[in-house]
């Protein structure tokens, strides 16, 4: 591990190390979203520092009809046959481009011209998180996220019949197009190759305000947090060039995040949870990829300029049960939430040369949601009257189903500690 990442992660491990509490970095379509949280603990000056690591890795996807397909064609297959109409710039001198030009010229007839991509998507997360109570209920959130992300094994299936009608996939200016399609990629700076990204995600900083009520003849307890901050855009932009590459946060968007919780135990073991939430994320104007024909699909696009960009709201509900302590500090934990994204916008600068009305029918700024199921298993070896408790936790999450999205589960651990700075 070079000297980066290993600074990185020792100062994560300072800086955080549960409860389980909800991260703001957290509803991506390329992973199973992370388990959103328990209402905070209310003790006064009460400090948490956790500390999770996760992995998952995968090689296929759900489309926007919510069926199981290869990685890269959660968008649908690549419709290469239009892939040169109304790109700006064009030289019809070139190799490249006259065989753009001469491409859509051929009728389409079914699936031809048209290819589907797959790959192997590998992420490895780190979340850091640092909780102080304050008075009152009121507590301050700080939480670091860090990605490890690759996308590799990166190869196409060429869709086109191979049969006596024509046109087929013997076509011959179609096998030209496929034998220049590195050299019409490289004309447009298009990199349709393997991609390793690191670095840190979008830091949050948030205030919340926390109730444990337990006078009650009923319930065992009643907890309910809220809490809100806001979202800094730390993340590193999205390389529009890299056409394969993901977002490790938010692609430059800061947001507003706005949650609760609530919860109630009774039997003396048993919690019944919940969470609901929505980050708004702000307008950012930076370099896209845009379509230049409404026939267009799929994630190559080989025009590109500067556009204001409207990301969607997401929103977040998940409930869950929690046997808490049913053998000394072994807790085991099942949830389920649903998380969805809503279509983006894009309003291009140069409209003369970018459709706003063919841009927004680019099925990857469409709406994506997420089903995930949860699973925990946490032991707590903090003693009664104890000033520091410590807890571990292992955990899964799987998207089980959902539009748009990769089919990522992801494993992991997590240790923590929690300091009463101030005793009763």
């Amino acid at each position: 591990m070079n000297t980066y990442w290993l600074s990185l992660i020792i100062c994560c491990g300072i800086i955080s190390s549960t409860g389980l509490y909800a991260s703001r970095d957290n509803a991506h379509y390329y992973r199973a979203t992370n388990f959103f949280g328990e209402p905070r603990f209310e003790k006064p000056w009460l400090g948490t520092f956790d500390f999770y690591a996760s992995y998952g890795s995968t090689s296929t996807g759900f489309n926007g009809e919510g069926k199981k397909v290869p990685l890269l064609d959660i968008y649908g297959p690549y419709n290469m046959l239009q892939l040169g109409v109304g790109v700006p710039g064009k030289d019809l001198s070139t190799i490249p481009d006259i065989v753009l030009e001469e491409l859509t010229l051929i009728p389409s007839q079914g699936c031809f011209g048209q290819l589907s991509f797959d790959g192997k998507f590998k992420l490895t997360e780190l979340n850091a998180f640092f909780i102080q109570n304050l008075n009152r209920g009121f507590f301050l959130q700080l939480h670091i996220p860090a990605r490890f992300i690759t996308m590799d094994n990166i190869c196409y299936c060429d869709l086109s019949p191979d049969n006596c009608q024509e046109p087929n996939k013997n076509n011959p200016i179609w096998q030209a197009f496929l034998a220049n399609s590195q050299d019409i990629f490289a004309q447009y700076c298009v990199k349709a190759y393997p991609v390793h990204e690191r670095g840190v995600g979008d830091i949050s900083l948030e205030l919340g305000w926390t109730l444990n009520y337990q006078e009650t003849d009923v319930l065992d307890f009643v907890d309910f947090t809220i809490k809100s901050g806001f979202l800094f855009a730390s993340s590193p932009r999205q390389d529009p060039n890299l056409v394969f590459a993901v977002p490790i946060g938010y692609n430059g968007h800061s947001g507003i995040p706005l949650s609760l919780e609530a919860a109630f135990g009774t039997y003396d073991w048993l919690t019944i949870g919940g969470h609901f939430g929505a980050l708004f994320l702000l307008s950012d104007c930076h370099n896209v990829r845009m379509k230049t024909s409404v026939d267009q699909s799929g994630l190559i696009k080989l025009a590109q300029g500067r556009a204001k960009v409207d990301k969607g709201t997401i929103w977040e509900a998940e409930g869950y049960f929690k046997a808490d302590h049913i053998v000394r500090g072994f807790s085991l934990l099942f949830a389920y939430s649903f998380v969805t994204e809503g279509k983006d916008t894009l309003t291009p600068q140069k409209c003369s040369l970018f459709c706003p009305d063919i841009v927004n029918t680019d099925a990857s700024l469409a709406s994506w949601n997420m089903h995930t199921i949860h699973a925990r298993a946490e032991y707590d070896f903090t003693k009664e009257h104890s000033r520091v408790g410590t807890r571990i936790t292992f955990f899964y999450d799987f998207p089980i189903s959902g539009k748009r999205i990769f089919r990522t589960g992801m494993v992991g651990g997590h240790c923590g500690i929690d300091i009463a700075w101030q005793l009763d």
